[in-house]
């Protein structure tokens, strides 16, 4: 049996890590930019 999940989740608007660059990672979904966490 094998058994997979994919969840979407909502964070509070705060930057939860940033890129190398110090700036908020960031990625697209639903037409809009949004904040990314990576793990």
């Amino acid at each position: 049996m094998n058994i997979e999940l994919h969840l979407i989740q909502n964070f509070a608007p705060s930057n939860l890590n940033r890129s190398d660059t110090g700036t908020p990672k960031e990625c697209e979904f639903g037409g809009v930019r949004r904040a990314r966490v990576s793990s």
